[in-house]
This record gives C-alpha cells, structure tokens and sequence, in this order.
C-alpha cells in the first residue's frame, strides 16, 4: 500500500468520511459497543431513530430519525415540534360552561342574533373589574401563540366595549366596540408559559373598576388559541447498538432537544439539556466489567465541555450514577474525558484510568471510587446535585480500547467541535 493511500485511509478512519460513496459511523470503525446514544448515526446499517420527541404543545411523540449524511434530521424535529397545535377550543353547548367570572356571572347554550350555543357574561353590581377569563388548563408553554374568537356586544349599554387581554398584565391589550353583530377577532403574539385570555366588560374612557348596573352582558363564541411553536423533549434516546434505549416517562423529568421552537446547540450540534437538576434518562442496569470505557460529549455548568460520572460540589458535574449511589467524580478543570474501568477499581495515581482528550495525559488527580459496579441513569434524579448538562453523544464499550482512543476521540472532536 502507498504512503498516500495509507494516509487516505486513516483519514477518512477518522474523521468519519464515506469510502467508496457509502456513509461510515464510529460503530463501524469502532464496534461491539455495549450501549451508544447519539445525535448523529454511529451505523450504516442502522435504520431506527436518535430520539423520540415528545411536543409540548399537545404532547403528541414521534420518532426523529437521521439525514443521509448521518445528521439528526432538524428539519423534520422542528416542523414536527412547531406545529400548531390547539391549546384551547371553547365549547359552549348548554352544560359545557368553561369559562371563569369575576364581577359577573357566566352562562353557556346562549342564543343572540341567530347564533346558538354561545356565552354570556353579565356583569353583577359590584364595585370592582368584570371580566370572563378562560380556564387554568390552557395549555400554553410560551413561544408565538394565536387565538381568534367572535363576540357579540349589544348597542346602548352603559358598558360599551370589551377590553382583551391576552393575560391580566395587559400584553396584546385591544378594545372591542363592534356593536350589534357578530364580530370575528384574531391576533398573533408572543405567550407567556401559562397564559390566559381576559374578557373585561367596560366602559369607554373610563378604566377597569366600576360599579356595575347587573345587567349589562356580552357574547363570546368559537375561541380558539393555537400555539404554533413549542418544547421538543426526549422521551427515549435510541441504543443505536440496539441493546438498551435510555428512557424518561415523566413529562416533567424529559430534558429537551428544542425550546420555544429554537433547536437547543452546542458548537452548532443538536444537543439534549435538562430543564432542571432532576432530568435524567433511565437504563437497564450496564454492569461494568473489567476494561470497560466510556467516550462522550458532555457540556457541563461551568462552561467546560466534559465527560464523567457523579459530583457532590460546585467544580463537578453528574453524568451516570451506580447501583449504589456512591460518586465517581472527574473535576471540571478538564476539556474532554474519556475514561474506562480496569479491574476492580480505579486508580488513578498508578494507572492511567481516564485520559484528557486535549493533551492525551492521563487524569491522576481525579479522584475515582471503585465500588461504582452498574450504570443506571443518564443524568441524576436528584434537584441537590449539579446535573444541567448539555449531552450529545454517550458510548460505552465492554472491551479494552485503549489502541483505538485517539481515533475515536479525534472522530467525535471532529464531528461535534470539542477542542481546537
């Protein structure tokens, strides 16, 4: 073989290139990978998905799968999780009453100018605001929000508009004075998590609070509130080595993939980050055997993109925790880590157990404990700990790689940018 054939051939080994027009992952450079999560394909061969995203919107899941060039397939996730999806329809057949009263009182199945089926709110004489307001469960997570509805506002009332708001704060605040037909409004805006939508009963030129006469009243019919962007969050992240898929069931645990509609990144990547500490995925419990190694990307809280396991303090982070809960820590001082298990324990000061994928020294300042035995989650189900990582890319190997380190480093560095 040539030097320079040689040389293409290590090349395109490690930076992950297609050899004779086909794609090529790091599995099939690198295989028999005990469990491997990725944003990216680590298989030609695999044909299932990275993730299953769950939208916030209407928490509808599907499955995103790769482009042909090995990428998480970002345009499907998003279209996907930016969808429109109904946040609120009102339903105002008699017995179906959903709206909420203050100053006034609210009733359903309602006719007025040949429509049927709509609400009436009739102020009450009280001294104070009179309004209608959507119910609590609005399904609204923030993000670019529609909402079009009809109302009905008689002539010769003493109260002669309906002011709206899209939340008692006033944003996207509008008088309605159309009187006597059926009037349509829509608006699009930017939603606040947990918004609702106010109908006030007032009086032109005057504000909010007044004392009411009990008999003046408006119609509303046919709300309909769409929230056209969204959370993406991870349900399941694949086992592209088939063996294992890491999962989160609970909707408040699932860390996400896209916030208010924007892809969450890292150095340009797709990237998985929890909302809060206590996100994490779940695994079948992976028993460590001797030479076991773990090769990541990992960006931790204080900036450094890193790799490792359970922390306790402010200059550690949380990736895995064990069986038995005991910590197995790698300070956040380095840039990148790729670590493995050799024999019963680890021991830094006479081995090299975990490498710095920046300079390649072994870590013989971490400290490491070794009756860490079992992986079982992803992140930490603990809100005590540090665990708002962003994580990309997370293998394990059962068999010694110590030859095929450099490789396997320089390909995820050259995939997701880590270091210079």
């Amino acid at each position: 073989m040539s030097l320079i054939r040689a040389r293409y051939r290590a090349v395109n080994t490690i930076m992950n290139l297609p050899r004779g027009g086909g794609y090529v992952g790091l599995l099939d450079l690198f295989p028999n990978a005990a469990a491997a999560y990725s944003l990216r394909k680590l298989r030609a061969a695999y044909s299932g998905s990275a993730v299953r995203v769950r939208r916030s919107s209407d928490n509808t899941e599907q499955d995103i799968g790769f482009t042909a060039q090995g990428e998480l397939d970002t345009a499907s996730l998003l279209s996907f999780v930016n969808a429109s999806g109904n946040a609120y329809t009102s339903d105002f057949t008699s017995g179906n009453e959903d709206m909420g009263e203050t100053g006034g009182t609210g009733a359903d199945g309602q006719s007025i100018a040949g429509v049927s089926d709509a609400y009436k709110f009739t102020q009450d004489s009280s001294t104070g605001i009179h309004r209608a307001v959507n119910p609590t469960n609005t399904n609204i997570v923030g993000g670019d929000i529609s909402i079009s509805f009809d109302y009905y506002l008689p002539s010769g009332q003493t109260s002669n508009r309906i002011l709206f708001r899209t939340n008692n704060a006033g944003d996207a605040q509008v008088d309605l004075t159309s009187t006597d037909a059926w009037t349509t409004y829509s608006t699009t805006f930017s939603g606040i998590a947990g918004d609702q939508f106010w109908f006030y009963s007032a009086i032109v030129g005057q504000g909010l609070s007044f004392t009411g006469n009990g008999s003046d009243h408006f119609y509303l019919k046919n709300i309909v509130v769409t929230q056209t962007d969204a959370d993406g969050l991870v349900s399941t992240w694949y086992d592209q080595s088939l063996s294992n898929d890491a999962t989160q069931s609970t909707a408040a645990a699932q860390p996400k993939i896209v916030s208010g509609g924007s892809l969450v990144t890292e150095n340009g990547k797709p990237a998985i980050l929890p909302v809060d500490r206590s996100n994490c995925f779940v695994i079948n419990p992976l028993t460590l055997a001797s030479n076991t190694w773990v090769f990541s990307t990992i960006k931790n809280p204080l900036g450094q993109t890193t790799a490792f396991v359970e922390g306790d303090n402010a200059n550690e982070f949380i990736l895995i925790t064990s069986a038995t809960s005991t910590s197995t820590l790698i300070n956040s001082d380095y840039s990148s880590v790729s670590f493995y298990k050799d024999g019963a324990a680890f021991n830094p000061a006479t081995r090299q157990d975990a490498y710095n994928a920046l300079t390649g020294q072994s870590l013989v300042t971490a400290s490491f404990d070794g009756s860490i035995s079992t992986f079982i989650n992803i992140g930490y189900p603990s809100s005590a700990l540090i665990g708002m990582f962003q994580m990309q890319e997370f293998i394990i190997y059962s068999s010694d790689q110590s030859s095929n380190r450099t490789a396997i480093e320089t390909n995820i560095n050259t995939f997701y940018s880590i270091y210079p």
